[in-house]
């Protein structure tokens, strides 16, 4: 005897097959592919699904898609619709048919830009990017217009992140081993000056109107720096050592990601207190903000998760579940994906902000690291340790 369960599946069917869509109304509008445009690094691959659906935007059963690439020299995608680069850099599209509806998805290739002395910090400003390399006591200038470094500064023992001021024309990078922070001219690519500070710095943020800079280092406190003069006019103990500092757009909170403590503290800048600790658990480090100003998220390194933190009750929803732990996080322009490094693991996750569901992950080889966007161009540049620096979109 059929299960109720399965009668209720073969009617379902049946009402399928009889109308041909969901609804009943006939005919493909639209081709929902899940991943549009696609980037990929050499060699990787990514699945990608179709949905189609009708005017409504309701879903077409029974409906055959079939792909295609326009340059198979650079990427072929299969019957199943896996899209894999051949391995040059480059450009293509895949053709998504299918109900009589054709949709064009742009693939391309970025090729790794190869950057010796161990690349850790990124940050972009305009058309200007700076890259720490902690094994050559140097910053890396990279021209985003052409793709192409430049000059290269050169600061204190092993580099690590760095800052640039709201106006784009000073850069702040923590010395870790020489107890320090260099000032960097952007218009000369020049070091000016070197603040000291206690114990060794690695994360710095800066206020909106570039006067007070914030450190941390292993003395675990956060150390808050008058730019006029370079002096420490206050500071604040930490319950561990941080690693990444995040500054609130409304420039007066600051979270402090406290790494082994497993929590974020919302700082109140101007006063010097915390306003709130958001308990997650595991290690905290990179962090980013939605646009709205609604979510905090903030990336596992210990319990391989993307925390998401909702600002207005300091609640926290149930994870994402990473691949691996999470260093480097940093949020599209538009507001839509937010990228996460695997440090350990050699790739980067892209998720839907959203949807909450991880879209692609590409496998970068390596050990990424701290992770930027560059809006003008859409695209996101991520440290690589081992040598180079990745450039997605």
């Amino acid at each position: 005897m059929r299960t109720v369960r399965a009668l209720i599946a073969l009617a379902v069917v049946a009402v399928g097959l009889g109308c041909g869509n969901s609804t009943g109304s006939p005919g493909v509008a639209t081709l929902d592919v899940s991943l549009n445009p696609i980037s990929l690094v050499p060699m990787d691959s990514v699945q990608i699904s179709v949905t189609p659906l009708d005017g409504a935007g309701h879903l077409v059963v029974g409906v055959s898609v079939t792909f295609s690439s326009t340059d198979t020299t650079v990427v072929t995608v299969s019957v199943a619709g896996v899209v894999r680069s051949q391995g040059p850099a480059g450009s293509a599209t895949v053709t998504v048919s299918g109900g009589g509806v054709v949709t064009l998805v742009p693939v391309t290739v970025f090729a790794p830009l190869p950057l010796s002395g161990g690349p850790l910090g990124i940050a972009v400003s305009g058309n200007v990017a700076y890259v720490s390399r902690d094994g050559a006591a140097k910053l890396q200038h990279l021209n985003l217009v052409n793709s192409q470094f430049t000059d290269s500064v050169s600061v204190g023992s092993v580099p690590c992140y760095l800052v640039f001021n709201a106006a784009g024309t000073k850069a702040y990078v923590a010395n870790q081993f020489s107890h320090s922070v260099s000032v960097i001219d952007v218009a000369t690519d020049t070091q000016t000056r070197a603040i000291p500070v206690t114990g060794d710095p690695l994360p710095v943020a800066i206020s909106g109107d570039g006067n007070t800079l914030f450190v941390t280092t292993n003395a675990n406190r956060l150390y808050k720096i008058a730019l006029a003069n370079d002096s420490v006019v206050d500071s604040l103990a930490l319950p561990a050592t941080s690693h990444h500092l995040l500054m609130h757009p409304n420039d007066t909170l600051l979270y402090v990601a406290t790494r082994d403590a497993g929590t974020v503290l919302e700082v109140n800048w101007r006063a010097m207190t915390v306003a709130r600790t958001f308990t997650l658990g595991g290690r905290t480090q990179g962090m980013a903000i939605s646009l709205d100003r609604q979510e905090l998220y903030v990336a596992d390194e210990g319990g391989a998760k993307l925390h998401i933190v909702t600002l207005a009750t300091g609640n926290s929803p149930t994870p994402i579940t990473l691949a691996g732990g999470g260093e480097g996080l940093a949020l599209s322009a538009d507001g839509t994906r937010l990228y996460v490094g695997l440090v350990f693991d050699g790739k980067v996750q892209v998720i839907n902000r959203a949807a909450r569901t991880i879209v692609q992950t590409m496998t970068t080889g390596g050990v990424p690291r701290e992770i930027a966007v560059d809006a003008t161009r859409s695209r996101v540049l991520v440290a690589n340790e081992s040598g180079w620096v990745n450039v997605l979109r």
